[in-house]
């Protein structure tokens, strides 16, 4: 009797677990996904093989057991507790669940189970990867990130202005996609067939998108472009290698501002990152092997700031080797910030880099210790802006540049002899006015040469890996427009266009005679001349009136504009015979340009060029010749002379905020 009821029971259990794969294979829906089934493994073998093991033979024959085996049964009695319970051999729900193929289609919204993305992928809201889920993209992928758009509504808008870019766009969460990897991330692309994470717009900007979060896992041979920025905040398993980053607005690479971590940054490109290429605040990352480029800023709000390679807070302690960083405002920036605690011991380790034709190699805020940086055999020239002498940390480096008259148009190259001096040491130029001398740091070094005014600067100051002499003749108009004390010009320092501008004409008040006369003057040549040869005045917009916008100050910046009124756009007095000024960014760019005529003016083409040299430089005068900058001369329609000309080349061929 005993021995069929344990028969019986055994059967019910073999019944109960085949019933439970039944189950599934019935009544568990497959998860939905747009034209892509739910791919389940087969059940393998070896599964199937054990649940037959589980049935005993004896239930297939049902026979009668004999009197020995009930006599066994009999001496079992009373043992139940000590017989073992029966494994339980089902397979879990994840043992069971293989990744979705998603392909070709529209993604958003949570990802909570393992997906394998291929195809173009159009990403219309924010996704989230949940912890312990796997995306794995494939190569040649294309994620396309709808733009300025997000279907989730489910990020933050943050209109707090940004201190140091104030150009940015102000950061609505609700209204920009982002994809963030809590989970892991497996996008690894071939050299001849990368990942692509972009924009969908046909006309994008860096930050059609809010950015792409990695928590762990790789991300190899993709490129990633028009985001805010790429992010890497939670964890050091992370692999960066062989990517493309560019056209991004603030960060290409962020680390470690909530935590410190250490992914490893590996033989990497990126290019026209807004703010910097890696913004690294805590961790001790291998950042190795790669390109780091200044690129074309013309997608940045403001091209004139940011553009730094990499950017060392306190209490980060990256080693950062044989890489390339070209073209930056600063190669390497040691920012005295703190984010994260000190690690007893660790040094910052800044060796085997090549630095090329960046305004300043590496700068090191004075409130950073310098005693945590080890600099070994960089092409670097260090700026030291206090409290640590810069033999402590540098090594002496060699300068290598040519010497230049900057009174011929930008890329004339005329070339001077002449003799540099540094720590009592004078080299003297080749003819084509090359020099080599070897230097610490970032010294003022003082280049002479007869027929020119000596002029003492820093080699990172260098433009076009050249500086540029004032020839004598010349400087005396530069001493008057730029130098002496103005009443327009308090700051008195040299300010330039370093864009395009774009020109406008409103007639406003005044008459189509008085615009017909302004674009007469700049039909020419003569404003491209006025520039150095870098801008031209073919592309002119005329209006009636002006628009309401450009009253405000934010949107008049990168253009002149040209118009007829008794008052000034911020209501400064027009004075007889025009007046005219421009503004800069504080650091010499000049952003905006104004000139402007009563109605009952009457003026020339002279007077068009007389005022447009306010517009294009810093705006004084000079006094004594003649001159488009004279205030003692003038000749109907005439136009500048070569003394003009020589002296607005060398404000073009100079660097910003040149010193007298």
């Amino acid at each position: 009797m005993k021995t069929r009821v344990l028969i019986i029971l055994i059967v019910l259990i073999g019944l109960g677990v085949g019933g439970f794969f039944v189950y599934r294979n019935i009544f568990v829906p497959e998860q939905e996904t747009e034209e892509t089934p739910l791919i389940v493994e087969e059940k393998p073998v070896a599964e199937e093989e054990l649940e037959k093991e589980e049935v005993p033979k004896e239930t297939e024959e049902a026979t009668t057991p004999s009197k020995e085996e009930e006599e066994k049964v009999s001496e079992e009695k009373g043992k139940e507790s000590e017989v073992e319970p029966i494994e339980d051999t089902t397979p879990t729900e994840s043992e069971t669940e293989t990744p979705i193929m998603i392909s070709d289609t529209t993604r958003t919204g949570e990802i909570n189970s393992d997906e394998i993305w291929s195809g173009t992928i159009h990403v219309t809201g924010d996704i989230m990867v949940r912890e312990g889920i796997t995306l794995t993209i494939l190569p040649g992928t294309v994620v396309e990130v709808a733009a300025f758009s997000d279907d989730q509504h489910s990020g933050v808008d943050d209109y707090t202005p940004n201190p140091w870019f104030p150009k940015d766009p102000a950061r609505i969460g609700t209204k920009s996609t982002s994809i963030m990897i809590m989970g892991t991330l497996n996008a690894s692309g071939t050299p001849d067939n990368k990942i692509i994470f972009t924009s969908d717009s046909n006309n994008p900007t860096t930050y059609d998108w809010d950015g792409l979060g990695i928590s762990h896992g790789k991300l190899e041979y993709s490129i990633v472009e028009y985001a805010r920025y790429t992010n890497f905040q939670e964890s050091s398993d992370v692999i960066v290698a062989n990517n493309i980053f560019r056209h991004i607005l603030e960060c290409c690479i962020c680390i470690g501002h909530s935590k410190s971590i250490s992914p490893q940054i590996l033989n990497n490109e990126a290019y026209n990152c807004g703010h910097e290429v890696i913004d690294y605040a805590g961790g001790s990352s291998l950042i190795k092997g790669n390109y780091f480029h200044l690129g074309d800023r013309s997608l940045q709000p403001d091209p004139n700031r940011g553009g730094v390679g990499i950017v060392v807070y306190q209490n980060a302690y990256p080693v950062i080797e044989q890489n390339v960083l070209k073209d930056h405002s600063v190669g390497v920036y040691f920012n005295e910030d703190l984010l994260n605690e000190e690690e007893e011991g660790k040094k910052v380790i800044l060796r085997n880099n090549r630095m090329e034709n960046n305004r300043v190699n590496t700068d090191i805020d004075s409130g950073y210790p310098a005693k945590a940086i080890v600099m070994e055999n960089n092409h670097a020239n260090v700026v030291i802006e206090g409290g640590y002498p810069a033999k402590a940390i540098v090594t002496e480096k060699n300068i290598t540049g040519y010497i230049r008259d900057c009174s011929f148009r930008v890329g004339e190259n005329v070339p001077v002899s002449a003799k540099i001096t540094y720590d009592n040491t004078v080299v003297s130029t080749s003819d084509d006015g090359y020099f080599s001398i070897t230097v610490e740091g970032d010294p003022e070094l003082l280049i002479a040469a007869e027929g020119y005014h000596d002029y003492t600067e820093t080699p990172s100051r260098m433009v076009n890996n050249a500086f540029y002499l004032i020839p004598d003749d010349v400087y005396q108009d530069l001493y008057s427009v730029v130098w002496e004390e103005q009443i327009y010009n308090p700051n008195n320092w040299m300010r330039k266009w370093t864009r395009q501008p774009e020109i406008i004409i409103a007639k406003e008040e005044g008459s189509n005679g008085q615009v017909d006369t302004v674009v007469s003057a700049l039909s020419g040549d003569v404003f491209n001349k006025m520039t150095g040869g870098l801008y031209s005045s073919e592309n002119i917009t005329i209006l009636d009136e002006l628009p309401e916008e450009l009253y405000e100050t934010k949107n008049r910046d990168g253009k002149i504009i040209i118009y007829f009124a008794n008052e000034m756009i911020d209501g400064g007095v027009v004075a007889i015979g025009g007046s005219a000024h421009s503004t800069d960014d504080g650091d010499g760019n000049i952003s905006f340009g104004e000139l402007t005529w009563k109605p009952s003016d009457n003026f020339n083409k002279y007077n068009v060029f007389h005022e447009l040299v306010h517009a294009i430089t810093t705006g004084g005068h000079i006094n004594y010749k003649a001159s488009i900058v004279s205030e003692v001369y003038s000749t109907p329609n005439s136009e500048p002379t070569e003394a003009d000309y020589k002296f607005l080349n060398c404000i073009y061929n100079s660097p910003l905020k040149r010193a007298n």
